[in-house]
C-alpha cells in the first residue's frame, strides 16, 4: 500500500515548479512539503549528486531556486511508459517553497475561475481594467490623437539634428494613387523625405500592379527619391506571381542601371533573389525580425526586472548572423517596440527604425475581410481577390492601449518612445541611419 502524504498536489504546470536532478530537468508527478514524485523515462541507476527545484515567483516575474540536501529515495514504481521515483525530503527550505508554490497557484486558480480576463489581469498584475470601455470615436479620431501626441514632442528637430534619412511608405492603393496624383509632398512634419518604401509587409495583395508599380518607380526616380521594395510573407500559391514581380523589378533596374533595396519578409524569398543581388540590396524585414512586443506587456509581472533580456533577439546570435551574411543581407529593418532594443552588428551602418507604430501580430488570412463578410473576424480563409475593405475599415481597441487593427495585423502606437526619444541618439550611435515614419497620415 502506497504511503500517503498530507497537502499533496498533482499535475502542477512545469513552468511553475520543476526539478533539476543532477542539473537535468525532470518532470514532477506530485509533491507535498514532505515528498516529491519524479517522472523518469527509465530507471536511473546513478546517485543524485545535486537535487534542486526551480519555481516561478509570479509577483517578481523570475525563477528562484531551492537546493535540497536532506532526502532519501522511498520507492520506485515502473509504469508502462515511464518510471516514478518517490523521494522523501526533510528540509525546512523545501517545505517553505512548497507552501509558497501552493498558495500562489491556488490564488491564480481562484482568480481565473471567478474573474473576467481584464479583471483577472487587474487583480493579478495591476492592469487598468476600468479603462477597457473607453474607445476612440473612429479611425480619424484615433489618428488625430496620436498625431497630436507626436506634435507635442520635438521629434522632428531631433531627427534632423541626428541626420537620419527620412522615408515614407506607399503601402496601399490609397497612397499609391495619392503619390501618382501628386497629392503628396516631400516635405513632411519630420523633415524632407529622401526615400519611398513601396509595398506592404503585412499583406501581399496590397502590392501594386505592374503598370502602377512602373509609374511609381518612374516618378520616384524623377523626384530623385531612393527606392525600397517591401515584400510580404510568401504563400505557396503566390510563388510564381512573386517571381514575376521580382523579375519585373530586376529588368527595370538593369534598364536604368540603378540598384534598389528589397526587404525580405519570408525566408523562401531568399532563394528567389539569390541570382539578382547585382542590382538588389537585400534587407531583413520586420516580420522576420521577431521580438516580444505588445503595449500590455508592461503589466506582466517582472517586466521591469527582465526588460534587459527582452532587448535581445536572434540578431545577437553569431550563428544566425553568419546565415544572413551568406545570403547577402546587408541591412536590418527594426520597428520601435515600447522599450529599448539592442541593435545588431549586421548592417551596423545602415539599419532602419520604423516608428511610431509597431506590429503586435499578423494573420496569413485577413481578419478585416472575415469581419466584413461574416461578422466574425475569427472565421478566416485565404483571400485571392482583395475588395479593399482595409481602405475603409479598422478594428478599434480600448483607447489606453493605443492599438489599431488594420490590414491583416494589429499595430500599436509607441507611447514610450514619445517620452524617451533620447534613445534615438543611442540607436544612431549603434548604426541606425534611417527612420521610416509608418503612421498613416490623414
Amino acid at each position: 500500500m502506497e504511503k500517503q502524504y498530507e497537502m499533496t498536489v498533482r499535475d502542477i504546470p512545469g513552468g511553475l515548479l520543476t526539478c533539476l536532478w543532477n542539473e537535468k530537468e525532470i518532470g514532477i508527478q506530485e509533491f507535498s512539503p514532505e515528498h516529491v514524485v519524479l517522472r523518469f523515462v527509465e530507471i536511473q541507476q546513478a546517485n543524485c549528486e545535486k537535487l534542486q527545484f526551480a519555481y516561478f515567483a509570479l509577483k517578481d516575474g523570475v525563477y528562484k531556486y531551492c537546493k535540497v540536501s536532506q532526502f532519501h529515495i522511498e520507492a520506485w514504481r515502473e509504469e508502462k511508459e515511464y518510471v516514478l521515483l518517490t523521494i522523501e525530503i526533510e528540509d525546512a527550505q523545501f517545505a517553505a517553497m512548497v507552501q509558497f508554490v501552493i498558495t500562489q497557484y491556488e490564488k491564480y486558480i481562484r482568480l481565473k475561475m471567478n474573474s473576467m480576463d481584464n479583471t483577472f489581469s487587474e487583480e493579478l498584475a495591476g492592469y487598468p481594467a476600468n479603462k477597457d470601455e473607453i474607445y476612440a470615436k473612429d479611425f480619424n479620431d484615433w489618428l488625430e490623437k496620436r498625431t497630436a501626441t507626436v506634435k507635442k514632442t520635438d521629434l522632428g528637430k531631433l531627427l534632423q539634428r541626428l541626420s537620419f534619412e527620412l522615408a515614407l511608405p506607399l503601402e496601399n492603393r490609397e497612397t499609391y494613387q495619392a503619390f501618382l496624383r501628386e497629392e503628396w509632398s516631400k516635405q513632411h512634419m519630420l523633415g524632407e523625405v529622401k526615400r519611398l518604401y513601396i509595398g506592404n509587409a503585412y499583406c501581399p495583395l496590397l502590392f501594386p500592379q505592374k503598370e502602377q508599380l512602373l509609374a511609381i518607380l518612374e516618378k520616384a526616380r524623377q523626384w530623385k527619391l531612393q527606392i525600397t521594395i517591401v515584400l510580404s510573407y510568401l504563400r505557396q500559391s503566390r510563388i510564381e506571381e512573386t517571381k514575376e514581380q521580382l523579375q519585373f523589378l530586376y529588368d527595370w533596374c538593369c534598364d536604368k542601371k540603378e540598384k534598389i533595396e528589397i526587404v525580405i519578409n519570408d525566408y523562401g524569398q531568399l532563394l528567389l533573389v539569390q541570382d539578382k543581388t547585382d542590382y538588389f540590396i537585400l534587407r531583413f524585414g520586420t516580420l522576420l525580425n521577431k521580438r516580444r512586443k505588445d503595449p500590455r506587456y508592461c503589466y506582466k509581472c517582472g517586466f521591469e526586472t527582465q526588460k534587459e533580456k527582452l532587448m535581445e533577439n536572434s540578431l545577437q546570435d553569431d550563428f544566425f548572423l553568419h546565415f544572413l551574411e551568406k545570403y547577402q543581407i546587408s541591412g536590418i529593418e527594426y520597428e520601435t517596440c515600447g522599450y529599448e532594443m539592442k541593435i545588431s552588428t549586421l548592417g551596423a551602418k545602415g539599419s532602419t527604425l520604423q516608428l511610431p507604430l509597431y506590429q503586435t501580430n499578423t494573420s496569413q488570412f485577413c481578419p478585416t475581410y472575415a469581419l466584413c463578410t461574416t461578422g466574425d473576424r475569427g472565421v478566416q480563409s485565404e483571400v485571392k481577390t482583395c475588395p479593399g475593405y482595409c481602405e475603409r475599415h479598422v478594428c478599434l481597441y480600448p483607447e489606453h492601449l493605443s492599438l489599431i487593427g488594420r490590414y491583416t495585423s494589429v499595430f500599436a502606437f509607441d507611447e514610450w518612445l514619445m517620452t524617451h526619444s533620447d534613445v534615438l541618439q543611442t540607436y544612431k550611435e549603434r548604426g541606425v541611419t534611417r527612420i521610416l515614419w509608418n503612421m498613416w497620415d490623414r
